[in-house]
């Protein structure tokens, strides 16, 4: 049966964390610990997906998921099990693969963020290579930066050429940053939110994990291949009541039972569940990851 973890950490807004848990020991620099550093600090919703351990869970080999045999199996497998629905270029894995000469199911982890100010996603490469990441944008056509190509100068592409190269392709894809000291790419529908982006990630300015409520949370949810968090005031909008649906999806008792409850006054008042959902088809991070939610204090 799979689990869930729900954590609450409550400050003057609230940080909600919903994961769907692994086998995998709890790692200080998980995917989503890292994934907080990587994004600008703004309230709002990043969903992190650990492809290194959805491979794992899913058995997938990363060639074989940009073959259509592959890809089938992957979307089958990822909905079902509620990898992958967090993921922003899962959608794009083919495609990718056949234009670019990379995709996501390759790499490490990705991070996909979302605010009112803008919206990136980040890559962590891991095995691929940054020089097959740097091939794939000069076959493609997107402009080269006249420096620091590869140390997070962001090369332009735009809506028309990522449309033009496939119409299934993420707009997301339209600028991007390749940092390969890091093994980090970013991309963006924006390039201004692009460059705001490589900046958080190398200091210049703040990343979400400055605010030691996201950092906290994360580190209790650290086990899960796969996660979304809401923090400040999106937190509360998001997992609102005001427009769920009577009975949406079931009771209570239905569909989860409570394994442990444990708080930790140390890190903010959090509140870590680890639920049981007795269908192994129970899709917990798409449904709770978008409210509403059991308690909140906003």
């Amino acid at each position: 049966m799979r689990r869930m973890l729900l954590a609450l950490g409550v400050l003057a807004a609230v940080v909600v964390g919903v994961v769907v848990a692994s086998q995998s020991t709890a790692d200080p620099r998980t995917p989503l610990v890292q994934a907080i550093s990587a994004v600008p600090a703004e309230e709002g919703t990043i969903s992190v997906t650990g492809w290194a351990q959805v491979r794992d869970e899913l058995d997938l080999d990363p060639a074989e998921a940009g073959e259509p045999s592959g890809l089938r199996r992957l979307s089958d497998a990822g909905f079902g099990t509620d990898l992958t629905a967090g993921s922003l270029l899962v959608g794009s894995v083919q495609p990718m693969q056949r234009e670019y000469g990379w995709s996501v199911v390759g790499a490490g982890w990705e991070a996909y963020a979302q605010s009112r100010i803008g919206a990136v996603g980040v890559v962590a490469l891991g095995g691929i290579d940054a020089e097959t990441v740097l091939d794939g944008l000069r076959t493609v056509g997107y402009r080269e930066p006249a420096e620091d190509a590869d140390s997070g100068a962001v090369w332009v592409g735009g809506p028309d050429l990522v449309a033009g190269t496939d119409p299934t392709l993420t707009p997301q894809l339209s600028y991007l940053a390749v940092l390969g000291d890091e093994g980090l790419v970013v991309l963006s529908d924006a390039e201004r939110y692009a460059s705001r982006t490589v900046a958080a990630i190398r200091g210049d300015e703040p990343a979400l994990d400055d605010d030691p409520a996201v950092t906290e949370v994360a580190l209790r949810l650290g086990e899960s291949p796969v996660a979304v968090a809401h923090t400040g005031d999106r937190g509360c909008t998001v997992t609102s009541l005001a427009d769920a649906s009577e009975a949406q999806g079931g009771t209570w008792e239905e569909r989860f039972a409570v394994e442990s409850a444990v708080t930790n006054s140390a890190d903010n008042g959090s509140v870590l569940l680890r639920l049981r959902a007795p269908e192994r088809d129970a899709q917990l991070l798409s449904d709770l990851g978008t409210g509403g939610l059991l308690f909140a204090s906003c």
